[in-house]
């Protein structure tokens, strides 16, 4: 080919081609060098260096000079040629056919060309389009026995292929390459066979993945349901070994869920799997998609015993945004343990305007202890805070309880219960030297006593005490921000001042019927210096344990009692008749 096509323009190039003939091939490429430095932008130039490596075989050097030389001239057919074949070899098919064919457009009489196209579409089992170029490549050069050798083969193999479905089946199983025949044939005999060639241990992932692939063009048939089953019983090897994760992922993508909702469970199974790996964010996209559809879906999830169901489903609900999902995830929230789950609760129901989320977030900052998950819930607060600047200030500047008492009757009822529930209780500090320059927590305290004892104050002093204040709900309120905070302080660092206020609050407590939350203070406040503090504790243990009679209250109870009567706490002679009273109350639980 070299003496053929080489045609010799300048000194350099005449000697190129001497020494090409003698075999001295790193001289000859020398001299074609010197010509294209000679000129750079002659494209013959270029083209011969290309043959010179080409003719040498050295296939990887040649492909740059000759796409150099069609980019200064397109017209050079045999450089589309050799590239065609160069691409070929490199198993770069649509390349190769690009180039072959432009060579065959610019000049149709290239044998050749024909001849290499016949032979890359045989590679692709394109069997007529192999034929025609192979019968065009007989009509250019027809003494040429290879053209006609590979008409018959093509052929001969074209016949075979129009055979019974068994026949192609059985030829499938000893060569996936054929897998594309298979799927030309769309009955149920073909479309069995096809879900049996994706299985995770057939074959390797080319062919596992080309019968996927081919499973998908049977449109007429149960499709999702395979792709259902081919997730279900391969879901196992799948965790075990990464082969598969190109098949799955398949499957995955080409799962139809919105009238399915078996595969919507199906999907589920990746909640578990890696949250960055392709499968599990193709599942967890694939269902949020479905947006407010999904949900009634996945409301049952929030209910699964599997961490990472009910994880996967908060995920999705959250990133659906509807706010009708509100009231499921609070109920979540109220009973979850893992702290990953209600983080995203509560970042989802803080993003709405709900009437109710107030009293949700008021319950939740108090049984929360994740920090993280605090910052949260006060960040919320933070944002209603600014509609009780004015009843704030009355607060901190009151000097007497005479002074609360006036912001019960300045204030609409409405600035109260929110002044109760977003006042930054949290920042209050109880140890001796903040109380000192301080005193918010005593009039916090004040506010619990006067909220207890409400009833009998509006019936002694009608014009002091408004009748319209709520004050069992603003008690309620004010009780649940102020538990939590005091169950997070440290016995030791609370000021004796403080331990009085807090024994006063239990005693008030007690009488309105919350011993549970009396116990809070009284145990905290524990020893305070009060003579009765110590049957205080023992009559709200009592009282919890005769209500709710739980036997491990009831022992409880039993314990505190028996440290009054038999003197190891010792006490005065009313308390412990007192306590032997409740003690035999207790026994005919």
């Amino acid at each position: 080919m070299f003496d053929r096509l080489f045609k010799p323009k300048t000194d350099h190039v005449g000697r190129a081609r001497q020494l090409f003939s003698d075999k001295r091939y790193p001289e000859a490429e020398e001299e074609i060098k010197k010509a294209i430095a000679s000129n750079p932008k002659d494209a013959e130039n270029y083209y011969q260096i290309g043959i010179l490596y080409f003719e040498n075989q050295s296939f990887s050097s040649a492909i740059d000079p000759l796409e150099r030389a069609l980019q200064l001239n397109p017209a050079l057919f045999q450089a589309h040629h050799m590239l065609g074949f160069i691409f070929m070899q490199r198993g770069w098919s649509d390349v190769a056919e690009d180039h072959l064919k432009k060579a065959i457009q610019i000049h149709p009489q290239l044998p050749n060309s024909h001849y290499l196209l016949g032979n890359l579409y045989t590679d692709k089992k394109l069997w007529d389009r192999a034929l025609e170029h192979y019968r065009k490549a007989l009509a250019l050069a027809p003494d040429t026995a290879e053209f006609q050798a590979c008409i018959s083969k093509v052929e001969q193999q074209k016949s075979f292929l129009e055979g019974p479905d068994d026949q192609i089946i059985e030829l499938v199983q000893r060569d996936r390459s054929y897998l594309p025949e298979l799927s030309k044939r769309k009955n149920a005999k073909t479309f069995e066979a096809l879900k049996g060639f994706i299985s995770i241990n057939e074959g390797n992932f080319h062919t596992r993945a080309k019968a996927m692939t081919g499973l998908l063009d049977f449109k007429d048939f149960p499709v999702n349901e395979a792709l259902r089953d081919y997730i279900d019983d391969n879901f196992g090897s799948f965790l075990s070994s990464s082969e598969g994760h190109a098949v799955m992922e398949i499957a995955v993508r080409n799962l139809k869920i919105a009238d399915d909702p078996d595969a919507l469970n199906t999907l589920f199974r990746f909640s578990g799997t890696d949250e960055y790996a392709d499968c599990y964010k193709l599942a967890l996209q694939k269902i949020t998609d479905l947006g407010p559809r999904a949900l009634s879906s996945l409301y049952p999830y929030l209910e699964s015993r599997s961490f990472h169901e009910r994880f996967f489903a908060v995920k999705i609900i959250g990133q659906i945004g509807d706010p009708s999902a509100i009231t499921p995830l609070e109920e979540l929230y109220r009973r979850e343990e893992g702290w990953s789950i209600r983080n995203m609760i509560i970042k989802f129901v803080i993003r709405f305007p709900d009437p109710g989320l107030q009293d949700f977030l008021l319950d939740a900052l108090g049984t929360e202890t994740n920090e993280g998950i605090r910052y949260h819930i006060t960040g919320k607060f933070d944002e209603y805070r600014g509609t009780i600047q004015a009843v704030s200030r009355h607060f901190e500047t009151a000097e007497t309880h005479g002074d609360l008492i006036q912001m019960l009757h300045k204030f609409p009822v409405a600035d109260i219960e929110n002044f109760c529930r977003y006042y930054p209780i949290e920042q209050l500090r109880l140890d001796l030297v903040s109380v000192m320059n301080d005193n918010r927590f005593e009039k916090c305290s004040v506010l619990v006593q006067i909220f207890c004892d409400y009833p009998d104050l509006t019936k002694k002093y009608p014009e002091k005490f408004p009748g319209t204040i709520p004050a069992q709900k603003l008690l309620d309120i004010l009780v649940k921000r102020l538990v939590p905070f005091v169950k997070r302080q440290r016995k030791e660092q609370i000021a004796g001042a403080v331990k009085l206020w807090m024994v006063d609050m239990g005693l008030f407590l007690m009488k309105v019927q919350r011993p549970r939350d009396a116990l809070v203070f009284l145990e905290l406040a524990y020893p305070s210096g009060m003579s009765d503090h110590y049957f205080a504790i023992a009559a709200a243990c009592s009282n919890i344990a005769l209500a709710e009679k739980a036997p491990e209250d009831i022992e409880r109870a039993r314990e505190k009692l028996d440290d009054i009567i038999t003197g190891r706490v010792s006490m005065q002679d009313e308390y412990v008749r007192k306590a032997g009273e409740l003690l035999g109350k207790l026994e005919q639980i």
